[in-house]
């Protein structure tokens, strides 16, 4: 079974946890502090399943495929 059709959204969400633990985890690791790379860490495209509570923005579908 296929779908007939897909769609591609995008919206911005506020996690306190993960940027927690994604971002500021980088300011000391071990005793070792490491921010340089929260540069590159930012740069890193970020795609996963969220909990609806944390979108902060409206959902804006970016494309739309008839299959």
């Amino acid at each position: 079974m296929f779908p007939n059709s897909i769609a591609f959204k995008c919206a911005m969400i506020h996690d306190e946890h993960f940027y927690d633990h994604k971002i500021e985890y980088w300011n000391d690791i071990y005793g070792i502090p490491m921010k340089s790379m929260k540069k590159w860490i930012s740069h890193e495209p970020i795609i996963r399943i969220v909990d609806p509570t944390l979108i902060v923005s409206r959902v804006a579908k970016i494309m739309a495929f008839n299959l």
